[in-house]
């Protein structure tokens, strides 16, 4: 029993991250690739971001910046710093309890997010540590305008769907429906 536990928390936390990933490469697509270039745009953006997305309650945030490092678009010191910013669920009861301490505890660690940040890429340069490097592979196709979710074509566009649309689309459903039946996640 113990083992199933932990096999559907990790493939819960995997699936979780896979549809992160796959929404980055979403938005980046949409947008032309201005959205890696905005958060690629200087060290200093990357720290900024990297804290705040770490500093918001929840897990959402440092698996964004994950992604985020996964695709090469955050330094491994904005990683370390989006990290040493995040509370985690944790956050949320801190919030109940003491919200005033919370508060200053999060806009402390996200200070000493930035900080930090700019430190381990310090020390990452002097090892010579080698970060995450944007796939080469990563394509963004240009289009004049997006119409992903035109009302007048969508059942056309779900009609006529690739083989690898339909596998990711049906892996998406099936957590989707594990989530609402009680089978991923907690049981109350």
């Amino acid at each position: 029993m113990i083992i199933w536990n932990i096999l559907k928390h990790s493939l819960l936390i995997t699936v979780f991250v896979f549809v992160m990933m796959l929404l980055i490469d979403y938005f980046n697509v949409i947008t032309n690739g201005k959205m890696s270039q905005s958060i690629k745009g200087g060290r200093g953006r990357q720290y900024l971001i990297a804290s705040f997305l770490g500093s918001t309650p929840g897990c959402l945030g440092a698996f964004l910046n994950v992604s985020f490092y996964i695709h090469g678009l955050m330094s491994f010191g904005a990683l370390v710093g989006g990290m040493i910013a995040t509370s985690g669920d944790e956050a949320f009861v801190m919030l109940a309890l003491f919200p005033e301490k919370a508060m200053l505890l999060f806009g402390i660690l996200f200070v000493l997010g930035i900080v930090l940040a700019w430190i381990s890429d310090k020390i990452a340069g002097m090892l010579n540590i080698v970060p995450c490097q944007e796939c080469e592979l990563n394509e963004v196709h240009t289009i004049e305008s997006c119409k992903c979710f035109d009302k007048d074509h969508l059942a056309e566009y779900y009609l006529r769907i690739s083989w690898q649309r339909a596998v990711l689309l049906l892996i998406i459903v099936f957590v989707i429906l594990c989530i609402v039946l009680g089978i991923f996640g907690p049981q109350t």
